[in-house]
């Protein structure tokens, strides 16, 4: 099991929150992976919720939190992952 600080996408108070993300399956590299929320500050979601994400090879990500859906651009350089400002 894998996991990943990542920030939220579409959150004002996303630099504020710790996620925990938990590696479903795929390659050692990032793109083309899913990975679902394991915590939040510390928290696991919601029982019955389950938030995804999945990073597709063309510099996008993207996933669904059960209601909405989120994509995002983003940018890996060396141990640094980005996420884009004001994507969606």
């Amino acid at each position: 099991t894998g996991r990943a600080d990542c920030s939220q996408a579409g959150h004002a108070s996303a630099h504020h929150q710790h996620l925990g993300w938990r590696h479903l399956a795929g390659s050692s590299d990032l793109a083309g992976t899913s990975w679902v929320l394991a915590e939040l500050n510390g928290q696991p979601p919601v029982e019955g919720t389950l938030v995804t994400l999945q990073f597709a090879t063309d510099g996008r990500a993207g996933g669904s939190d059960g209601c909405n859906r989120y994509g995002v651009g983003y940018t890996i350089s060396g141990n640094n992952l980005t996420f884009a400002a004001g994507s969606g």
